[in-house]
């Protein structure tokens, strides 16, 4: 049997799988770079991977007027994103669970009533009309 070649696939030297964005420098440290939407590239460097990690974990708070398109750009980060008034962007969030199976919706509604409402389930965040007082988590 022969084992297929995952393409865009890399690993450090301890044969952790590194996320978009990381890369392990010749030194054996690690750094990590992105763009922000205004085009201007940023770094952070750390020791270890997992030191680089938590200075990569980012919360993403967007007030709910986004597209599908960006969205998807920013499930892409690898951050945490919480789409607060989703009732502004029912469509694009519909689509980027479509777009994304493996990632992770938790959806909430009037939290911190009695009528609140929590789910992760896809098909049934896809069936839902997002009234104002409703948020999501994205990971």
């Amino acid at each position: 049997m022969t084992k297929k070649k995952q393409v865009g696939v890399r690993f450090d030297s301890n044969r952790t799988r590194l996320k978009t964005g990381e890369t392990q420098r010749p030194n054996g440290t690690y750094a990590y770079r992105w763009s922000t939407p205004d085009g201007k590239r940023h770094s952070i460097y750390a020791p270890t991977l997992e030191k680089l990690r938590e200075q990569e974990e980012q919360i993403i708070v967007i007030p709910g007027m986004l597209t599908a398109e960006e969205l998807s750009k920013k499930i892409k980060t690898g951050n945490v994103i919480v789409i607060m008034k989703l009732s502004q962007c029912v469509e694009a969030v519909h689509t980027c669970i479509r777009l994304h199976p493996e990632t992770n919706f938790h959806y909430f509604e009037n939290v911190g009533t009695g009528e609140e409402f929590y789910t992760s389930d896809r098909k049934q965040i896809q069936r839902k009309i997002f009234p104002y007082f409703s948020l999501m988590i994205i990971q």
